[in-house]
């Protein structure tokens, strides 16, 4: 949150992907177009933080073990990676942007930390 700031900035997940260094470069002329790596402007610090916890993120969430599974083949491990950061950065878009839970969130889990944090912020008043 505090390097995205207010989510209304941003008309779009791509160009808050582009923000957080998670979009490709693009050079296009004509009918050509290639599609290079990672652009390096933006903020690097979300990004890599975000790759960090990419195997936490794959592990508790069988949609991402399932696009992994299918990004997995024929591709650098590296692409992969920052494939699965740009659809995690994707989902926060539209979580943050229509106010609502993760959709393949597991509720128990949710629910148990959401009370541990409720406890938490009652201790500290």
């Amino acid at each position: 949150m505090a390097e995205i700031g207010d989510i209304s900035r941003f008309s779009s997940a791509e160009k808050l992907s582009a923000y957080l260094c998670a979009a490709p470069t693009v050079d296009a002329s004509g009918r050509r177009m290639h599609i290079g790596g990672l652009s390096r402007r933006g903020r690097k610090r979300t990004y890599r933080s975000l790759l960090q916890a990419l195997q936490h993120v794959i592990g508790n969430t069988p949609a991402f073990a399932d696009y992994l599974a299918r990004k997995r083949r024929g591709k650098q491990v590296c692409k992969v990676r920052a494939a699965i950061v740009r659809k995690t950065i994707v989902a926060i878009f539209y979580i943050l942007k229509n106010k609502e839970i993760y959709r393949n969130a597991n509720m128990a889990l949710f629910d148990r930390k959401l009370k541990e944090i409720n406890r938490l912020s009652l201790q500290a008043a």
